[in-house]
């Protein structure tokens, strides 16, 4: 349920310091707490939610609010929290009125966050940020026109690729498979502990086996390399406490293959917006076409300039759709 309630931001001298003093102005959180369009954002925070159902939520402009503050500083969970509960810059910034010494949520409320602010709600941030800044549709009515009176072409569009690299340690096959075996051997202790045998049967290891099945899937992903004396299979787990990571080739140099997502990136006036996010490795050519789409839906007009690197010069994106045909093939 949601309890909504104008996000503006208290004056300075409003916000109560028990211990005395003010906030300086010059703060970084607090000039950042006014650039921030709070209210617009609290309305495509709310939109994935029910007005009238479920227990009444925490005010969008502190869930937002801490969002930024645990990727802006890299932190974890439970440290945002102590963060926030700490300083009182981050107070303000989140929208108290007041420094109090009182956690602002449970560290665990993160997981919920994540589950709800899903693309649906990041695009809408994205929109809310482009008109903010004056490149958004609504914002390039009476701008440029062709010969014909419709809105011609304007801005610059970089694409790219890159990846979420996740923390893990760089995998081998000796090294999952031992992991695996270790693990199971924890398994199997635990289900003796649990048991009434005087002696520790070896079926155990078997019903182990089964209760775990990334381990058996590793088991049988790396059985099936030896056999074929091949070095990759699809969908290879590299790690088994993250087994949704795939090793993605990148072809660099100095580190060939990276562990993480894989990302297809827009560059709009320097505000990089994610158009394709996957697990899996993926061609990021096929993307081109949506993401010089999406250009225009956000922005009302199709860029002026395209900037690539020659993996998108394929012959299909230079034979697509006539609306912007001509600019692919000059560009690319």
């Amino acid at each position: 349920m949601i309890r909504y309630k104008s996000t503006r931001q208290i004056p300075l001298e409003g916000f109560h310091l028990p211990f005395g003093g003010h906030l300086s102005p010059e703060n970084r959180w607090v000039k950042w707490s006014r650039a921030i369009c709070w209210d617009k954002l609290a309305v495509g925070y709310y939109q994935a939610m029910d007005a009238n159902r479920g227990r009444p939520c925490k005010d969008a402009r502190l869930i937002i609010g801490s969002v930024i503050i645990k990727h802006k500083l890299n932190l974890s969970d439970e440290e945002t929290v102590l963060q926030i509960q700490e300083n009182p810059y981050l107070q303000y910034f989140v929208g108290f009125s007041g420094y109090t010494d009182k956690p602002p949520f449970a560290p665990s409320l993160f997981v919920e966050i994540r589950k709800r602010m899903g693309a649906q709600v990041f695009s809408s941030f994205e929109q809310i940020i482009l008109d903010q800044i004056g490149l958004g549709a609504g914002t390039r009515e009476g701008g440029i026109k062709d010969q014909a009176g419709e809105p011609g072409n304007c801005g610059k569009l970089v694409v790219d690729a890159t990846d979420a690299e996740q923390s893990i340690r760089y995998p081998t096959d000796l090294g999952l498979l031992d992991e695996a075996r270790r693990i199971s051997e924890d398994l199997i202790d635990e289900l003796y502990r649990l048991s009434t045998r005087d002696r520790k049967p070896r079926t155990y290891r078997v019903k182990a086996r089964r209760q775990y099945w990334i381990i058996q899937h590793v088991y049988s992903q790396q059985d099936g390399m030896y056999r074929s004396r091949s070095r990759r299979c699809d969908d290879r787990i590299v790690s088994i406490s993250q087994p949704h990571v795939r090793p993605i080739v990148r072809g660099k140099q100095s580190k060939p293959v990276e562990f993480g997502s894989k990302l297809s990136v827009s560059m709009v006036e320097g505000i990089a917006l994610v158009d394709h996010i996957s697990w899996d490795a993926f061609n990021e050519s096929r993307d081109l076409q949506e993401q010089i789409e999406s250009y225009k839906r956000r922005t009302g007009v199709y860029p002026d300039t395209v900037l690539a690197d020659g993996i998108y010069g394929t012959r299909e994106n230079r034979q697509r759709t006539p609306a912007f045909t001509d600019l692919v093939v000059r560009l690319l």
